[in-house]
């Protein structure tokens, strides 16, 4: 009882395509749109990971949309990538699901398993965020994109 609870409050998709693509091959829609799709499908059109970051930890952090404007929240410590490297997903969920769940609990899933995310809140005061130089908590890249692994393929 107490698994299936734990698993409903961490929902995940089931099927997932990463592709990396690039801005300007883009035809026929805005980079980092997210297109209609049916019930538990969700297609975000080649969008920088730090936009995919604030749609899911801020836009829709408790599964439904909020509306202010997160481009003002600061991403700190993080490589240049985040902003340059652009995604198209696909994925697909085991059910219906609802689209605030999937861009905010479910994407953020995502981010953590396929990106190697680690997420950590502080609220300070804009001057003490200034003086600090914090380390970033990103996985690093080789020169060809992928996720830097170990000989045993650990992080």
């Amino acid at each position: 009882m107490i698994a299936a609870v734990a698993l409903a409050a961490n929902p995940k998709f089931e099927v997932v395509s990463i592709k990396t693509c690039q801005a300007d091959t883009v035809s026929g829609a805005r980079t980092g749109e997210v297109r209609p799709a049916s019930p538990g499908s969700l297609h975000i059109n080649c969008a920088p990971v730090r936009i995919l970051i604030q749609r899911a930890y801020l836009q829709y952090a408790n599964g439904t949309e909020r509306d202010f404007n997160f481009y003002d929240v600061p991403i700190e410590g993080a490589p240049g990538w985040l902003a340059s490297d652009r995604y198209t997903i696909e994925a697909k969920a085991a059910g219906p699901e609802e689209q605030g769940t999937m861009n905010g609990p479910m994407l953020r899933a995502l981010l953590e398993e396929r990106f190697g995310l680690k997420i950590r809140r502080e609220r300070r005061p804009a001057a003490a965020r200034e003086a600090e130089d914090r380390q970033p908590a990103f996985p690093e890249r080789t020169r060809h994109g992928a996720l830097a692994t170990d000989a045993l393929g650990a992080r």
